[in-house]
């Protein structure tokens, strides 16, 4: 029965990830852990990633910090 896994212990869907990705511009993914933690355990962020355009890590203020100083560099660029 799906409803008594944890939520990491449920199939990826990467299909449902790149239908999310033909329908938008990009997808840019802030994850919590640290990236030598993807792809390890139960993570499946390496099976996510190739849909991303960019996948940062953001477990700390200065994390989200340099991910949104980041978005900005590409959107004034293609802008």
């Amino acid at each position: 029965d799906r409803g008594t896994l944890p939520h990491n212990e449920l199939p990826p869907e990467t299909g449902v990830l790149k239908m999310i990705q033909q329908r938008s511009r990009n997808i840019i993914w802030l994850n919590p852990e640290p990236p030598v933690a993807w792809g390890t355990g139960d993570s499946e962020m390496e099976n996510y990633r190739p849909f991303c355009q960019m996948v940062r890590e953001a477990g700390t203020i200065n994390h989200l910090q340099a991910a949104m100083d980041e978005m900005l560099r590409l959107t004034m660029r293609a802008a």
